[in-house]
Parts: C-alpha cells; structure tokens; sequence
C-alpha cells in the first residue's frame, strides 16, 4: 500500500502540466462528441489502463476490470454529446467506472473469496525462494482481502486518492460527495483497513514472519 500521504495540499492549484493534460482531453472529448473514431482510439490508449487498474482495486478481479474499464468507455462513445465542457473528462469517466464497479460489487455474491488465492505452490518446492514467495504472496492477499472488506465509499476513496493519485477535490466530484465527506471515509477507511489487515496477518501467522 501507498504511504499514508499529507493531504494539506490536495486543494493547491492545479499544475501547469494537468491544466495541458485537461485541455488535450477537453480537445479531444469535444471530437468525440461529433463521432471522430480516431479521437476515440486516442482517448481509449490514453486513459485505458488507468481505468483499468482503478477498476481492479475496486473490485480485486483483473479480468472483471478489463470488462468495466471497456464498458465505461462504451459510455463515453455513447454519451460524449451530453458531455460539457465544464466537467473534467476524467473526473467523469472516473464516476462512470466508480458506478459500474458498484453494479458490479452487488451483483457479485462470492467476491471475498478471489482474495483468498495466494498462488498456490507445488509440495515439491520447498527452498527458501518457495517459501519466501509464499510467505509475499500471502501478505498480499491479505491486503486484498482485507481492502475488498471495506464498505464501497471507503474503498472507493481509499483507491481514489492513494492509488490512483487523485485530490479529495476529484475524489469529492467523483463521488459527488463534499471533501470534508471524503476526509471522513479516508480516516475511516484507514482505520478500519488497518484493523482487519493486522487481524488477518495474525490469522494467518504473517505477524512476525
């Protein structure tokens, strides 16, 4: 996991580079709107794989990511004429993937136990290399585990703003919550992420490996 950032400086203006990357997506937005394939192709291969990855620390599957990340793109060929040019185009993109990854989290009835795989070894590997692998694998599992416990609006701003290295301000917008709301389900996020994680290392004898 990220450090715990200071968040002091999430509401700082802007930088120069983000306000460029913005206007190329506004530029860009504003030719899809008209059905330019090409400006499409452009957008999918410029903000693909942040989707995706958004998409998977939502909801643990990479291959279910995939399928979120291309249908909230799908959306956006779909629906770029109500787009205006007020919005930040990845803001709304990123609410677009938020909602389908909730669609997606309540459809699915088993989705604590695609964390629970460590990537099983087999009996004959027994070096330390093996056991070394296991012993990662096995952490990491649990903070997949224990990250796909929390409720979905602190996973959601847990993954926005130390993952996916969003400001509370675009986590707020995302969310269509205020930041002092997004302040909260941080703290509590931590909290709790922190309790379960520390439960399941015990668990599993990963405290004092």
């Amino acid at each position: 996991m990220h450090p715990m950032r200071d968040d002091a400086d999430s509401n700082t203006a802007p930088l120069p580079q983000a306000d460029e990357q913005a206007g190329e997506d506004r530029a860009l937005m504003e030719r899809i709107a008209t059905g330019d394939a090409d400006a499409f192709r452009a957008f999918v291969e410029k903000h693909l794989n942040r989707t995706v990855r958004f998409a998977a620390q939502m909801t643990g599957s990479a291959a279910d990511a995939e399928d979120i990340a291309q249908m909230a793109m799908l959306k956006l060929w779909n629906n770029a004429a109500t787009w205006t040019p007020d919005a930040k185009v990845t803001t709304w993109l990123h609410r677009v993937t938020y909602n389908q990854c909730i669609d997606h989290l309540r459809k699915e009835t088993r989705l604590a136990k695609r964390h629970k795989d460590a990537g099983a070894l087999h009996d004959t590997q027994d070096d330390r290399t093996a056991e070394r692998d296991m012993v990662r694998d096995g952490r990491e599992a649990c903070v997949r585990e224990a990250l796909a416990e929390l409720p979905e609006r602190q996973k959601a701003a847990l993954v926005l703003c130390y993952y996916d290295g969003a400001s509370q301000k675009e986590a707020a917008e995302i969310l269509d919550i205020t930041e002092k709301a997004v302040e909260s389900l941080l703290y509590r996020a931590r909290e709790t992420l922190r309790h379960r994680l520390g439960r399941l290392l015990k668990e599993r004898g990963y405290h004092d490996a």
